[in-house]
């Protein structure tokens, strides 16, 4: 059996969820862990193209054509060097 935690979103309202996940937002959520995360496992030729102290945390709703709503878990802007105003959006979403 999963342990559920209590975990609180941007919008205030709290919900239940999978511990795993709210430790894993907790500790990406923080810009720091991410840029160093990115640094040391992602493909560098990808982070190269990064600004990386630029990078923010996006909105994690998301509607599909479809019209549906999801919440995903963490959402990250990253403004690309040599393009203007490009970013990239880095999604980190866990299913069950």
């Amino acid at each position: 059996m999963k342990e559920q935690v209590e975990e609180k979103h941007q919008s205030g309202k709290a919900r239940q969820g999978n511990i795993y996940d709210v430790f894993v937002k907790n500790i990406f959520g923080q810009l720091l862990i991410f840029v160093d995360f990115l640094l040391n496992y992602a493909d560098r030729e990808f982070v190269d193209e990064i600004i990386l102290d630029e990078i923010s945390l996006a909105p994690t709703h998301h509607i599909d054509p479809s019209g549906s709503e999801r919440i995903l878990d963490l959402v990250f802007s990253c403004p690309l060097k040599n393009k203007n105003n490009a970013k990239a959006a880095i999604i980190f979403e866990h299913a069950s």
